[in-house]
């Protein structure tokens, strides 16, 4: 029976990838080229983002005026609340007075009437200080809460955009690293066959120069040193000058 002369083997082409979510392509890999596309909700993320992430910074602190008539009304409220009992406290204070310098002397010794009424004043104006300080504490802690709303915001607008970036990188990474996965497997199958056909026809030294050839053609000159190293002879790469006299 007469045998029938070997095939060579064909090199393979470059492999490309693609990664989907949901049914739909996010990444491909082709030719060493990566293409990641976002998503309608990773784009709407990033819009917004970009649209919104800077005003909230910028606004940081700043209450707009809306926020400021309700911080001024509730401090108003606080302001007039206390305002009121510490009118009431004084009034009652003072008729307290009245009544306990008449109890005791049997009439209103002016002079003890005044020094008690005086103390009273003091404190009255002490109570009017300290609501004014609570106005000022107020307003303030307005600002305080919406410099940490704003910054909370910020946060979140970021970590939003920092996560989808994320996501599209990995993508990217998962369809570039599965065609070089394919591409190292599609080589050793290649440099398998090569070997065998090198070792089945005798021509180690061409399918050498064929192995880096073909190596060259797909992008990756030393597979195809790889592959001609397995057959040994004197080839190398092509364009290069060979030793001889």
């Amino acid at each position: 029976m007469g045998g029938s002369n070997p095939t060579a083997p064909t090199a393979p082409a470059p492999a490309s990838s693609t990664m989907q979510l949901n049914g739909q392509n996010v990444a491909t890999n082709n030719g060493g080229v990566t293409n990641v596309t976002a998503t309608p909700y990773q784009n709407y993320m990033m819009q917004y983002a970009q649209n919104n992430g800077i005003n909230a910074l910028n606004s940081t602190g700043e209450l707009s005026p809306a926020q400021m008539q309700s911080a001024q009304q509730s401090a108003n409220a606080n302001y007039a609340n206390g305002l009121q009992t510490l009118n009431t406290n004084y009034g009652n204070q003072n008729t307290a007075n009245m009544n306990n310098i008449a109890g005791r002397f049997g009439g209103l010794n002016t002079s003890m009437l005044s020094d008690q009424n005086q103390n009273n004043n003091l404190n009255y104006n002490m109570g009017l200080s300290n609501l004014s300080n609570q106005y000022i504490g107020n307003m303030q802690q307005y600002q305080n809460q919406d410099l940490a709303n704003n910054l909370n915001y910020y946060n979140a607008i970021n970590n939003g955009y920092g996560n989808t970036l994320g996501q599209l990188n990995t993508a990217g990474n998962n369809a570039m690293n599965s065609t070089n996965n394919q591409n190292n497997f599609n080589n050793q199958q290649y440099q398998t066959q090569a070997g065998i056909y090198g070792t089945q026809t005798g021509q180690g030294n061409q399918m050498q120069q064929f192995a880096m050839q073909m190596g060259n053609a797909i992008g990756s000159p030393q597979a195809g040193q790889t592959a001609a190293n397995m057959w040994g002879g004197n080839a190398v790469q092509p364009g290069s000058a060979s030793g001889g006299s």
